[in-house]
C-alpha cells in the first residue's frame, strides 16, 4: 500500500514538474485506432520499423507481448500498445520505438508497437484528464490534444512474468 502511494507521488511529481517547465518539451507523437498519443523524447531511445522475433507463449505470459526485439546487444521485449491501453491487438503496426531503461518498470527493455508515429513536437500545456486512471491530456502546438503516456504509469497496473 505504501508502495503504491509512492509511485503516485512521483508520477503526480513529474507532471508538476512539467507544468511548471510549460513549453518546450519535446515529444515523440504517435497515432493508434485513430486517438493521438505523446511520449517524451526522454524515454524514447529509438523509433523504427515493427520487426520483433516471436516467442513460445508461456500461460502466464501477458497479451500484450508480441516477442522480443535485438538492438545492440540487447534485448527488447515487445509489447503492442493497443492492448496495453485496453484495445484489441493492432492488425498492422507500422512503427515501434525502443525506450530507454526506467526505474521502476518491471521489464528492463521495452519496446512499443504502434500505428504510426507522426513527429517529435514540444508539448505545449499538459492536464489531468480527470479521472485517476486515465493518462493526463497533452496539447501540441497545432492545437491537438493527445493522452501523454509516462511508461511507468503504462505498466504500473499490470503484471508481467516475461
Amino acid at each position: 500500500m505504501l508502495e503504491e502511494r509512492a509511485r503516485l507521488l512521483a508520477r503526480r511529481g513529474r507532471m508538476e514538474d512539467l507544468q511548471r517547465e510549460g513549453t518546450g518539451r519535446p515529444a515523440v507523437t504517435l497515432e493508434l485506432d485513430g486517438q493521438g498519443y505523446a511520449i517524451d523524447l526522454r524515454h524514447v531511445l529509438r523509433v523504427t520499423d515493427p520487426v520483433w522475433s516471436a516467442i513460445p507463449r508461456r500461460p502466464d505470459c501477458p497479451a500484450a507481448v508480441r516477442g522480443v526485439y535485438g538492438y545492440v546487444g540487447n534485448l527488447y521485449t515487445v509489447f503492442d500498445l493497443s492492448i496495453l491501453l485496453g484495445g484489441a491487438a493492432q492488425a498492422a503496426a507500422r512503427a515501434m520505438l525502443l525506450l530507454r531503461p526506467v526505474p521502476g518498470l518491471p521489464v528492463a527493455r521495452v519496446a512499443l508497437l504502434a500505428g504510426v508515429t507522426t513527429g517529435v513536437m514540444d508539448i505545449v500545456d499538459i492536464a489531468p484528464s480527470g479521472l485517476p486512471a486515465a493518462h493526463p491530456l497533452a496539447r501540441l502546438p497545432d492545437g491537438r490534444v493527445v493522452a501523454a503516456l509516462d511508461p511507468v504509469r503504462l505498466f504500473s497496473a499490470h503484471y508481467f512474468g516475461v
